[in-house]
């Protein structure tokens, strides 16, 4: 009653059903009785409620939590350390780890030669080019084919760009070698969490795969432009797109505060579906399905990505819509660890997100770090 008295003529305010008629003094209406609402009283961190389950065990009870969850938002939580991904020396083993190896043969190719090592520690065998072997292709060439197909240069024309370096290998051969290495640095950064905001935004991009029109949906996240996931789907608004929002949470390891989009019924179901909290006490999340060009809540920043996005997937109109989801995880990984922003200062999205790849060359660090992750478990 004192701080009734303390609040004075102030015009209370409402949220979700709990009132705030003073700086702490709240009232919150019963669940199981109509037209009651009881007064919860927090102040110097003891909170105390008129409600008969507060009265007889002195304890937190849900009236409480709600105003907690309404007007006390909780302390932010301190942000994760970066991951580090760091280069691995050779002569180290993908299995153990170990550096105690030695050299044990060479293996001659009909382009390079492979200098072979046995580790000492767990017996193990492996090669110079861990990560990047199973190809005709060297090893300091592999890289070099990654860079190009993931800027959508034909492979026609990486087979010819090797062929003046004197690497003269078929165009299937470049086919096999960027779609089996490019799946298995896709598997290896998603188990890279990344440190996001709580704004997301999603929206598809009209493509051609095989001869027929398709929607690639995508989603980022605002602070960082990491993009989380992508969905292929044959119609606009109609497809379920839930499983870009799952995959999306499951990646960042929890669910946006504001997901922007624009007012397609299949986002708003998914959100509906993934994002949608289940009841007051969760943590509060919207959904902006209606977007405009200017102000303060528009979703620019997204139709500038479908732009960048769409010159990465411009060849996918020759390739069944399969091949063109594939695609678009090559897409994402080149758009996530190897694309700089101005809009970032310069940096990648990864690096914004807390994901650090070290060393001269990142594909290399990558393809070394996946095999021996692949290796070791």
């Amino acid at each position: 009653m004192l701080a009734l008295r303390l609040a004075g003529g102030t015009e209370p305010e409402d949220r979700g059903g709990v009132v705030r008629c003073s700086p702490h003094c709240y009232t919150v209406p019963s669940g199981s009785v109509p037209g009651l609402a009881h007064t919860v009283v927090g102040a110097g961190g003891s909170w105390h409620c008129t409600c008969l389950s507060y009265c007889y065990r002195r304890g937190a009870c849900k009236h409480i939590s709600a105003a907690h969850a309404a007007f006390c938002p909780p302390a932010p939580a301190p942000a994760p350390a970066p991951v580090a991904v760091r280069p691995i020396r050779p002569g180290t083993c993908p299995r153990c780890g170990s550096g105690n190896s030695k050299k044990d043969g060479v293996r001659r190719n009909l382009l390079y030669v492979n200098q072979k090592y046995r580790c000492l520690d767990c017996g193990a065998y492996f090669s110079r080019n861990a990560g990047m072997g199973g190809t005709k292709i060297p090893p300091e060439a592999v890289t070099d084919v990654m860079q190009m197909a993931a800027h959508g240069m034909a492979y026609s024309g990486i087979a010819a760009s090797l062929a003046a370096k004197g690497v003269d290998v078929c165009v299937k051969t470049v086919c096999n070698t960027v779609r089996r290495l490019s799946g298995i640095l896709v598997e290896y950064c998603d188990q890279l969490p990344p440190s996001v905001s709580e704004v997301w935004r999603t929206d598809e991009v009209h493509l051609r795969a095989s001869g027929r029109g398709v929607y690639l949906h995508s989603m980022i996240d605002d602070g960082t432009r990491f993009m989380l996931s992508a969905q292929m789907a044959a119609r606009k608004g109609a497809d379920d797109v839930s499983a870009m929002f799952r995959a999306a949470a499951v990646l960042a390891g929890k669910i946006p505060h504001l997901t922007v989009s624009d007012s397609a019924r299949s986002i708003h179901a998914a959100w509906e579906a993934c994002y949608r909290p289940g009841n007051a006490l969760q943590k509060h999340a919207a959904h902006a399905a209606a977007v405009h060009l200017d102000g303060n809540m528009n979703n620019n920043m997204m139709e500038r990505f479908n732009r960048e996005l769409g010159r990465y997937m411009r060849a996918a109109r020759f390739v069944p819509e399969r091949a063109a989801a594939a695609m678009a995880g090559r897409a994402r990984l080149f758009h996530n660890f190897f694309h700089r922003h101005s809009g970032l200062g310069g940096r990648t999205p990864a690096e914004a997100a807390g994901i650090l790849v070290g060393g001269r060359d990142r594909w290399a660090t990558l393809l070394q770090n996946a095999h021996a992750r692949k290796a070791a478990g």
